[in-house]
């Protein structure tokens, strides 16, 4: 069974949060952190993905959050993401609109927020944060029977949020987001349909000490860009068929990349990649009692970010080579790398189909 988007989304941000505290290893004489506190109100719908949860049908969330988060403007922490990135956690309530059923929630999780160009006046961010809720009605089969969407007291909560912001005085902060919110136990326990809500925030943060944003120049071999990298690619990872299995199944691969640079943070690229998947022959052999060819050829486009020594690539492929066909042709290629050198980097990258990810692998890169 292939896991979803959500059990990948930990991993990702925790690599990003590994980032950051990298990042932060800067001589302290250098340091510039400001600590900010913020209050943001929240109002949103929830998404009926399933018959079953049609009982919440015209449902409308909205809460309040406490956010507490710390600004990392130093030279170092900026050299490496190219961003002025924000740390904290929120602490949040949310009334789901619904109570005989949903209840309300109270959530707390970390969070990274970088922001890209220099936050004076106005500026966007994007955010990013993941952690846990309480949640006040479970399922049960007899006092809750609707409530098909968690059946857990404590779950999971996701966040991606990308926000507006407006720096007034150097102290206080304006703050309009849009926001998709996801709860879920995992597949811990049924059921599990979730609480998927989109919501839009309005509020401010107030920074004791003056919000100051030094321009940083760029260096001028940055300012010349590539005409052109070439990456090679090895990744790899294993899975299991179901819960419960001991046995891991290998999935492995390369892939040969082509990018082109046309400024300081963006390029395009186009890709080749082979895959061998331990997972879809352990499935063959399960359900179909027989096993046939279980490697995959796919081509990519796409385009990368370049944020320093970070770049963060969102590709679209479609499979050219797959003689079993358990999922759809096209898919999508995320990848998060850092560059060590200027020929060896090292991160994360993630296969889905849609909403459902295939897998998540971890891959070394050499670029000539």
């Amino acid at each position: 069974m292939r896991p979803r988007l959500k059990n990948e989304f930990f991993t990702m941000l925790s690599f990003l949060f590994l980032c950051i505290s990298v990042n932060g290893q800067t001589d302290p004489s250098e340091r510039i952190e400001r600590n900010g506190i913020g209050l943001l109100i929240h109002r949103g719908f929830i998404i009926i993905h399933s018959r079953d949860i049609r009982p919440v049908a015209d449902s409308y969330p909205f809460g309040i959050t406490l956010d507490f988060s710390r600004h990392y403007t130093d030279r170092e922490t900026w050299s490496k993401c190219r961003c002025f990135p924000r740390a904290g956690v929120q602490l949040s309530w949310f009334n789901f609109d619904n109570t005989a059923i949903l209840g309300h929630g109270v959530i707390l999780a970390p969070y990274i927020e970088p922001f890209f160009g220099k936050p004076a006046g106005f500026a966007l961010s994007f955010k990013a944060s993941a952690g846990l809720t309480w949640l006040s009605k479970p399922w049960h089969e007899k006092d809750n029977p609707d409530n098909f969407s968690y059946s857990m007291a404590i779950s999971g909560y996701l966040q991606l949020g990308l926000n507006l912001n407006y720096f007034y005085r150097q102290n206080w902060n304006l703050k309009l987001s849009i926001n998709y919110n996801h709860i879920s136990n995992g597949g811990l326990k049924e059921p599990n349909k979730g609480i998927n809500y989109p919501t839009m925030s309005l509020g401010f943060e107030y920074f004791p000490d003056e919000m100051k944003f030094r321009e940083f120049g760029i260096a001028k071999e940055e300012r010349e860009y590539d005409e052109g990298r070439y990456d090679l690619s090895i990744f790899g990872t294993s899975g299991i068929y179901k819960k419960g299995d001991k046995e891991r199944h290998a999935i492995f691969g390369f892939s040969f990349i082509y990018s082109r640079r046309y400024n300081r943070l963006h390029s395009f690229f186009g890709e080749i990649e082979w895959i061998n998947n331990g997972l879809a022959r352990e499935k063959m052999l399960r359900e179909e009692g027989q096993v046939v060819d279980h490697n995959r050829m796919g081509i990519i486009g796409g385009h990368e970010y370049i944020l320093g020594s970070f770049i963060f690539s969102q590709g679209l492929g479609i499979h050219i080579y797959r003689p079993y066909s358990d999922s759809e042709i096209i898919y999508q290629r995320w990848r998060l790398v850092y560059r060590f050198t200027e020929k060896v980097s090292a991160g994360i990258g993630l296969k889905s189909h849609r909403h459902i990810a295939d897998f998540l692998d971890f891959r070394v890169v050499w670029s000539f």
